[in-house]
């Protein structure tokens, strides 16, 4: 059984730069699809996302095959909501 490449990775976000959301996910375009790694790629993303103050944001994911050309699509919809801060300490 062959496993299918990442054929593409598509992030929708307003509020997080696309860029850095992809720089913690470790799938890259090319690589041979693998579930765990997109779990813990899916994971980086949220600690992400809470380290920049988005504690309530939500990501869903899918993934589409074509098995007949052999390629998965990688999906992510990022609702990141509100950024919280911190105001202060008494």
């Amino acid at each position: 059984v062959r496993v299918p490449l990442v054929g593409r990775i598509s992030i929708k976000s307003a509020r997080v730069e696309k860029n850095l959301l992809r720089s913690v996910y470790p799938l890259v375009v090319g690589d041979p699809y693998d579930a765990v790694r997109h779990a813990e790629g899916v994971v980086r993303i949220k600690e992400l996302l809470d380290d920049l103050g988005y504690r309530t944001a939500t990501v869903i994911e899918r993934v589409e095959y074509d098995d007949q050309e052999r390629l998965a699509t990688i999906f992510f919809d990022v609702d990141a909501g509100v950024r919280m801060r911190l105001a202060t300490i008494d």
